[in-house]
C-alpha cells in the first residue's frame, strides 16, 4: 500500500464487513472515516464527500484493473 491509499473502503460503501487488514511495519499516518461520519459528511458536505467518492472509485478502477490484466 502507497502514501494516499484507502483501505476499508468497500466496508464504507456497501455496509459489509472490511475484507481487508492492514499491519504497518513503519511510521504511519492513519484517517480513519466511519460510515456514520460519513453519512454526516455526505449531507452537511456533499461536495467533499463527492472528492472522497471519486478517489475510492479511481482506487477501485485500478484495483480492478490490474486484477484482469493479471488473468489475461
Amino acid at each position: 500500500i502507497r502514501a494516499g491509499w484507502v483501505v476499508g473502503e468497500m466496508a464504507l460503501l456497501d455496509g459489509g464487513p472490511r475484507s481487508a487488514t492492514v499491519e504497518c511495519l513503519g511510521g504511519t499516518r492513519v484517517a480513519r472515516l466511519a460510515a456514520t461520519d460519513f453519512d454526516i459528511l455526505v449531507r452537511e458536505h456533499p461536495d467533499i464527500a463527492c472528492h472522497v467518492l471519486r478517489r475510492i472509485g479511481r482506487m477501485l478502477s485500478l484495483r480492478l484493473r490490474r486484477m484482469s490484466s493479471l488473468c489475461t
